[in-house]
């Protein structure tokens, strides 16, 4: 967290520096532009082009460093919306399994009733026999 942290505060610093630098050369460039006496570079065409390069490389380095930030952003939200979907494939697994254990579970214990049942019916059809009053159980009298 504190690493998060730290990492997010020096992004913000160079953001913020080259903010400034690119506002400076923004500045010049308008110095520039206006042909003011002021400055030097007015007055001296190739410090006028060296602060056009400087200018577009300031660009440039912002553009990469926010480019460079948002993709490393996307890469860790990437990997969370991965890791999420991994643990709620896994319960999704894990619930279907315990589904399965369960229809299992109740099949077996359907199929215990049903012996039970069977062997219930067969002890009484023996139990009548043995009593002598053997009656089909459909009939009624």
């Amino acid at each position: 967290m504190r690493v998060d942290a730290l990492r997010f505060t020096s992004r913000l610093v160079a953001e913020r520096e080259a903010d400034n630098r690119m506002r400076l050369h923004q500045k010049r460039l308008r110095c520039i532009e206006r042909g003011s006496s002021s400055t030097r570079l007015a007055s001296e065409p190739h410090r006028a082009t060296d602060a056009l390069a400087r200018h577009a490389a300031a660009t440039r380095r912002v553009a990469e460093a926010r480019e460079q930030r948002i993709s490393t952003e996307n890469r860790m939200l990437e990997e969370r919306h991965r890791a999420l979907g991994c643990a709620a494939l896994r319960e999704r697994e894990r619930e279907r399994q315990l589904c399965s254990n369960r229809a299992r579970a109740e099949g077996a214990a359907a199929r215990e009733r049903k012996a039970a049942r069977a062997a219930l019916a067969e002890e009484n059809e023996r139990l009548r026999q043995r009593l002598g009053r053997v009656r089909p159980s459909f009939s009624r009298p």
